[in-house]
């Protein structure tokens, strides 16, 4: 008997996803799209869920919805749902911690390899019927340089696993982890991050978007890399100072980097680029991705049944695997 609840799901998820949600609720509704003023019309006191994947939650919404039980990110990072506001109403936040950690740090593998073999003026210039490229391009083994991992968690960890694969050399910095920590993923644990950029040639960031997160990497770091190093960000956008980026890119103080992540998303309007991106996406030593390295079609299927799992346990009154906001548990006890 499925249970009387309405769920909202703001965005397209994975079919298999949405046979979870429609065999066990009542209602589930797909808004038409993730515009905020679509949404907020949407929100009202019969909604009993939300699963929310790129769109933003503000207070505003989450307070309309005044019976509402638990809030599903389709994905890691909650930055885009007012977890404060959730919190202050009892409203369980989850999200998707395991789904797409093979597919983004797949992603970085894919990028370490295009990097040191720049790949990218190999491709451009054998288009242009350059085939003499082929003795002064000066691609690179990565088997013996050493990869800096920034942030060993979920994601971090598996880099390290493939990278050792590689016969890479691994160093890491995790305020959260030990020694010992890292030594089960191959990789030596730093002291800081600064160490981090000055030894190593592929410098990848895999931590969480937060206050203490936000430019953690400026001019002052870039200006610690070495410049045959390159850089790769598969986490979030507001990590990294763009400014600093295009500067360090455009001054050679590093070789090269690659991004699938931004501080402004999207990266255009109306079909246009913003300003800032067309000037840091016509240098020619960075490559760039649409913050799309989670989603495989597996990594989205794996996200779209995991969200709608936890959405159904918390529907049922049953304790979801992965809880954000921790502490409204004691509310709810």
């Amino acid at each position: 008997m499925k249970l009387k609840k309405k769920v909202l799901i703001t965005q397209f998820i994975h079919p298999d996803g949405m046979k979870i949600l429609e065999d066990a609720v009542e209602q589930v509704v797909l808004a038409p799209d993730p515009r905020p003023e679509t949404l907020l019309s949407m929100m009202d006191d019969s909604i009993d869920g939300i699963i929310v994947r790129h769109n933003r939650l503000t207070a505003e919404m989450i307070e309309k919805c005044t019976n509402l039980q638990v809030i599903a990110r389709h994905g890691i990072g909650t930055e885009l749902i007012d977890l404060e506001a959730a919190t202050r109403q009892g409203v369980l936040v989850t999200n998707t911690p395991h789904a797409a950690t093979v597919s983004v740090a797949e992603h970085t593998m894919m990028y370490i390899l295009m990097l040191g073999r720049k790949i990218m003026t190999a491709d451009k210039e054998q288009k242009k019927g350059n085939f003499a490229i082929k003795v002064t391009y000066k691609p690179d083994d990565i088997e013996g340089k050493t990869v800096g991992i920034i942030g060993l968690g979920h994601i971090g960890s598996i880099v390290a696993k493939y990278c050792n694969a590689f016969d890479m050399r691994v160093i890491a910095y995790d305020p959260r982890l030990r020694e010992e920590d890292g030594q089960k993923y191959g990789a030596k644990m730093m002291p800081n991050m600064n160490s981090v950029l000055q030894e190593a040639d592929f410098v990848t960031l895999h931590t969480p978007q937060s206050e203490e997160t936000i430019h953690m990497m400026s001019r002052e770091q870039f200006a610690l890399m070495k410049p045959d190093a390159y850089f790769i960000n598969c986490s979030r956008g507001p990590i990294v100072d763009e400014k600093a980026l295009i500067e360090a890119l455009e001054q050679k103080k590093i070789a090269g980097a690659a991004l699938d992540v931004f501080e402004e998303e999207p990266t255009d309007k109306d079909g246009k680029l913003l300003d800032t991106y067309q000037k840091l996406f016509s240098l020619e030593n960075l490559i760039v991705s649409p913050h799309s390295s989670a989603l495989t079609v597996s990594g989205s299927r794996k996200m779209a049944v995991q969200s709608a799992e936890q959405m159904v346990k918390v529907l049922k009154g049953e304790q979801a695997d992965w809880i954000v906001n921790t502490e409204v548990l004691d509310k709810l006890s």
